[in-house]
């Protein structure tokens, strides 16, 4: 997916998001902004871990290589 399609896809989300926010009332407003919010601290979570191992799988691969 290139970084068109991500974006496209993300405006896509973030519009339905707004349009169910429209139809919802201040109690059902409330409980879909943390869910929100806790989908974001669970994508910030996932991308931190993906780094971290692909930061140990590089460096072990550059150690095989180097013979280190």
């Amino acid at each position: 997916m290139g970084h068109k399609d991500y974006q496209l896809l993300s405006e896509l989300l973030k519009t339905k998001f707004n349009e169910v926010l429209e139809q919802a009332s201040d109690e059902q407003r409330e409980l879909l902004l943390k869910y929100e919010e806790e989908g974001q601290i669970q994508t910030a979570f996932a991308i931190e871990l993906m780094y971290k191992q692909g930061l140990m799988d590089g460096i072990y691969v550059y150690q095989r290589v180097l013979g280190n």
